[in-house]
């Protein structure tokens, strides 16, 4: 079955308003759920800082106190004393009642009863001192006991430093209804130890910390040295994943922090090596897609119903665009070698519509005359193809990509990104205009000028250029785009294998009534063979132009020296001046043109 053409037409628009569709949905949804994932990215890294810095400033004003207490002269002394003097002896009770009463001062400090639950001394020979005078002191064998079965302070002894013991309940209280966490360390240089020193803090202060309203939707895990220190919503399944992560950590020396991403969770995890703290904090991915999954289908039945109305909107213009030319089609079927003169009229047409069947008819005229007017068809098409290579696709796309790029610029404060962008589109602006095919040397000159700010932004200070113009020549009309071809072949062949400064000099004068534009550089210059066959082109469109010939070899997109030159010849009708060779005095290329200096020529002559 063959289809028509309104129908191709129709189907075409209609598979590619449903192929941006599907695209343009894909990347809605994609560059959505990529923004949201970073901002909760960067979210959780900021709260996991945030919440590392808190705990690691909690422990810190911890380890402050311990190392306070032991590098107090009074306080070692005290405990030295309660430790060496025997007992029995009631004249060392004295000493044994002023020990205590110096720990007793130095424990009873306002910061330390201020900042802590409880800052407590005791030892195995029944002592205990604390912070909290508010609790009642146990009895000496009860701290025996205590000592003795309690495995954080057993630990404390084989541990050179402060040991970290994750929440428990205050041990000391006999309701033990207050839940705490504390830092203990084991005074040794005495037989059995000079006691220890156990820092308490309520465990509401880690508690607080992760409460924030930031993290109601993040599961938490913190372990200190592999123990568990807090968890929320976390099964045990999952902490045993989790603790493979901690392989990382091992040997890590400074404050360390990853982000790490499975097809499921982000998990951000900060590690404090000096305290042995790991903080995971984890962000279900699922959560990030649910205020899409949300919107998904009110705006797949929104783009479902744009996609309905374009089709039926291209269909209806399809058969109104289609119209004319199935009525020139029909019309066209009718001719035959005995009706060529036949006039063909269109009821319902457009514009472009009446240009085919002004063609269709011209062609017609074309056939009838075709003998008498063949030399004529030949200089047509060969203007036609010259000019073809002036034509370039319709540039408001790129001038609007330069503007993007351009008001980048603009807000990254990158002047020379604005003046790249600004080359280019006076560049693309003066190639592409269509309003005219003739230019004056003025026009040319800063055509070049943003070509060469342009290499001069590439080559920055490998490139040197010298522009030099009378002002009497300035305002002579010439072909456009006869110079920048010309600079732009110095770069594509004469810099090949420079290694050094390239050079080029652009000078434009006037002498015995001619203008003389004259393009050299300080490059390889032409070989003997290019220099051979250009020449040997030059005369074959020479000798095309004068014998009314096809001049071939001429494609769309290659405006070089031949096309310089064809070009010239035309406008000029051979009085003009092209000459191309080697420089004498660096070996580098040198191109020269002229033509004479008139002043009211018109253009439709040219």
């Amino acid at each position: 079955m063959i289809m028509s053409f309104s129908k191709k037409l129709f189907l075409a628009y209609s598979l590619l308003i449903i192929f941006l569709a599907f695209i343009v949905g894909i990347a809605f949804y994609t560059y959505n759920l990529r923004v949201m994932e970073e901002d909760v990215v960067a979210k959780l890294n900021a709260v996991s800082d945030k919440v590392a810095q808190e705990v690691s400033s909690l422990l810190n004003q911890m380890d402050f106190i311990i190392d306070f207490l032991i590098s107090n002269n009074d306080f070692v002394e005290s405990t030295i004393t309660l430790n060496a003097l025997n007992r029995k002896n009631n004249s060392n009770l004295v000493y044994v009642n002023e020990a205590k009463k110096t720990i007793e001062g130095i424990l009873y400090n306002y910061l330390i009863i201020r900042r802590f639950y409880r800052v407590s001394y005791f030892n195995k020979k029944g002592d205990f001192i604390t912070s909290n005078f508010k609790s009642p002191f146990p009895q000496e064998d009860r701290v025996n006991q205590l000592i003795n079965k309690t495995k954080w302070f057993t630990l404390s002894e084989k541990v050179q430093g402060n040991i970290i013991i994750p929440q428990y309940y205050d041990p000391w209280r006999d309701d033990k209804n207050v839940k705490v966490f504390s830092k203990v360390r084991f005074l040794g240089g005495y037989e059995n130890g000079l006691g220890y020193i156990e820092v308490q803090m309520l465990y509401s202060n880690i508690e607080n910390i992760f409460n924030d309203e930031s993290l109601k939707n993040v599961k938490i895990l913190m372990t200190a040295d592999k123990n568990v220190f807090y968890a929320r919503n976390i099964s045990e399944t999952e902490m045993k994943d989790y603790y493979k992560l901690l392989s990382k950590f091992t040997n890590v020396e400074i404050d360390f922090s990853s982000l790490d991403k499975n097809d499921n969770e982000l998990i951000a995890i900060r590690y404090l090596p000096k305290q042995k703290i790991a903080i995971f904090l984890i962000f279900d991915r699922t959560l990030i897609e649910r205020p899409l999954k949300i919107s998904r289908n009110s705006v797949l039945l929104f783009g479902l119903l744009i996609i309905f109305i374009s089709l039926f909107f291209i269909y209806f213009m399809t058969n109104q665009f289609t119209k004319p030319i199935r009525e020139l089609k029909s019309k066209v079927d009718k001719i035959n070698i005995n009706n060529l003169s036949q006039r063909i009229v269109l009821e319902n047409t457009n514009d472009e519509i009446k240009a085919l069947n002004k063609a269709f008819q011209n062609l017609l005229d074309r056939l009838n005359e075709a003998i008498n007017k063949e030399m004529k068809y030949k200089l047509l098409q060969m203007k036609a193809n010259l000019e073809a290579l002036q034509a370039q696709v319709n540039p408001h796309f790129i001038y609007n990509i330069l503007n993007i790029i351009s008001h980048r610029g603009l807000l990254n404060k990158d002047k020379e990104i604005c003046e790249i962008c600004s080359s280019l589109a006076s560049m693309l602006r003066y190639s592409t205009s269509a309003s005219s095919r003739i230019a004056t040397l003025k026009d040319e000159v800063e055509h070049v000028r943003n070509y060469l700010n342009l290499m001069k932004k590439r080559y920055e200070d490998k490139l040197e250029y010298f522009m030099e113009f009378q002002e009497e020549v300035l305002n002579q009309r010439v072909p456009k785009l006869i110079l920048q071809p010309i600079v732009e072949n110095s770069f594509a062949h004469g810099f090949e294998n420079k290694t050094d400064k390239m050079k080029v000099w652009i000078k434009g004068y006037e002498k015995d009534n001619w203008w003389y534009v004259e393009v050299k550089d300080n490059g390889q210059g032409f070989d003997d063979e290019a220099l051979i066959n250009i020449k040997r082109e030059i005369e074959n469109i020479k000798r095309s132009f004068n014998y009314n010939e096809e001049i071939e070899g001429f494609e769309i997109g290659k405006i070089g020296l031949l096309n310089t030159y064809a070009r010239m010849m035309i406008f000029y009708k051979n009085k003009f001046v092209f000459d191309i060779g080697n420089s004498n005095e660096n070996g580098g290329a040198v191109v020269l043109l002229g033509g004479e200096i008139e002043v009211n020529r018109e253009e439709g002559e040219r």
